[in-house]
């Protein structure tokens, strides 16, 4: 799943955390740039038998990594954009 910020995918990992412990049919993992290297390659184990990884992860993965098994994407569609404008609006 695909968000466009930390703070999106803390929100949706809350969610999707508390439908995994109560289903115990999912691992539901983050993926962004602050986590440590180890937490990172967590994304790369494989799940246990008739158990599915829900991997959270900010969209600048989505073009920067391939995992094995995936076998769905949601992508929010959204993103951050940066911008400068050198000539300020006027109304």
């Amino acid at each position: 799943m695909f968000l466009s910020g930390m703070n999106e995918i803390a929100i949706v990992m809350e969610a999707a955390k508390e439908y995994a412990m109560q289903t115990r049919a999912w691992v539901v993992l983050p993926l962004h740039s602050a986590l440590s290297i180890e937490e990172q390659d967590r994304v790369f184990d494989v799940a246990p038998n008739g158990v599915r990884k829900c991997i959270i992860s900010t969209n600048i993965a989505e073009t920067s990594i391939t995992i094995d098994g995936v076998r769905f994407v949601v992508d929010s569609g959204k993103v951050i954009v940066s911008q400068f404008l050198s000539h300020p609006f006027t109304h």
